[in-house]
């Protein structure tokens, strides 16, 4: 995967290093992305740690079992590189026609395989109440690239802020654009990006 632009902020004045961070579908991105500048460090905040159509199955597996059938049939298409024309409506927000050449190329990137390819500092963040990418994905990436920093944080969910793990209150949160970032986040990137 080439990023074209990848030095924009290290041309620019008034940056000496570049820390890249990624956050959940911009996690696999940032793998790429951090040795083509080259970055000082990378930062994975609430990546997946396996293959995207993987991840999706795992967040489709408590719909109703005609939902998650005819959505696993997509997923199988999908992996194998085909098209798929016609969508149900109910699942047209995820897998609709004009989307699918992207999640064909997303479900060919393993972050496994890519995190171990990586060479400068890694810092990867996890959140326990996260209801999107759950902890074990982030254990995956550990595994894949042992140097690598890891912090898991209590009460954290995948837009990085405080919540609990009750779904409905957890997803409160992501319409409260007020709510800050959770403060154990910003004391772990500090600590990372000091020089």
């Amino acid at each position: 995967m080439q990023l074209p632009g990848g030095q924009f902020l290290k041309n620019t004045e008034g940056f000496a290093e570049v820390v890249v961070m990624g956050h959940s579908e911009g996690s696999l991105v940032g793998m790429y992305a951090a040795p083509q500048i080259p970055a000082r460090g990378f930062v994975s905040l609430a990546g997946a740690g396996e293959k995207a159509d993987q991840v999706l199955r795992k967040q489709l597996a408590s719909q109703p079992d005609f939902v998650r059938n005819e959505a696993y049939a997509l997923l199988d298409s999908m992996v194998a590189g085909q098209l798929v024309p016609d969508v149900k409506p109910y699942l047209n927000a995820l897998f609709r026609p004009s989307v699918q050449p992207y999640l064909i190329s997303w479900f060919r990137h393993d972050p496994q395989q890519q995190i171990a390819t990586l060479t400068m500092p890694v810092l990867l963040v996890q959140g326990t109440t996260d209801i999107q990418v759950e902890t074990p994905q982030v254990e995956m990436l550990a595994k894949a690239q042992p140097k690598a920093q890891v912090q898991v944080i209590a009460g954290m969910n995948h837009i990085l802020k405080k919540a609990p793990a009750e779904r409905d209150e957890n997803i409160k949160t992501y319409s409260q654009p007020d709510l800050p970032l959770h403060p154990d986040l910003i004391q772990h990137l500090r600590t990372f990006l000091q020089p």
